[in-house]
């Protein structure tokens, strides 16, 4: 019997988030958005990168836990190994960590989205870019709070159920914090 993903599996340890915030493997899982299981070569190829280098990180992937070897194939004797990611969403917990783990996680996962949105914007492909100063009570914070969520969820939720046809990715970053 073939394991099954998970729907979402639950970052509480910084070595877990380390693992899964490194560059080229939120490369790779962004490959896997279709839920498709892959061979490290088939994920080379969508990535133009070498295979070696993304056999390396399937490997520690695997032996981390958060992917798993889903298929096997034999072709001209040759045993093509299909992977795909324990989960179909990863969500750090970031609350769970100590605080330099915060930190450690906030500043990586803003350099590497400053480093995106700087590449859109230096290629005209950036079509929003706004922040807001709010002032807010309680009940109004907690109203925008779900609706943010909420919204981010339907769209989750409507890629999800839906065949990709050779889509182009967005980043979207939302965060609401206290002043």
């Amino acid at each position: 019997m073939m394991q099954e993903q998970l729907e979402v599996y639950e970052i509480t340890t910084l070595e877990e988030a380390k693992i899964l915030t490194n560059e080229l493997r939120m490369k790779i899982f962004s490959v896997y958005f279709d839920q498709k299981p892959r061979t490290a070569k088939q994920l080379a190829d969508e990535l133009n990168l070498s295979a070696s280098k993304v056999h390396y990180h399937i490997q520690e992937l695997v032996k981390a836990g958060f992917l798993f070897l889903y298929d096997t194939n034999e072709v001209n004797g040759i045993m093509e190994k299909y992977y795909l990611p324990i989960a179909k969403d990863f969500r750090i917990l970031i609350n769970q960590l100590d605080i330099d783990g915060r930190q450690q996680i906030v500043d990586r996962t803003l350099s590497d989205m400053k480093k995106q949105l700087l590449q859109s914007i230096n290629q005209n492909n950036t079509n929003v870019f706004r922040t807001l100063h709010l002032h807010l009570n309680q009940n109004e914070k907690e109203e925008l709070e779900k609706e943010l969520i909420s919204i981010m969820e339907k769209w989750e939720k409507r890629i999800k159920e839906r065949e990709p046809k050779g889509e182009k990715g967005y980043g979207v970053l939302v965060s609401m914090f206290a002043k």
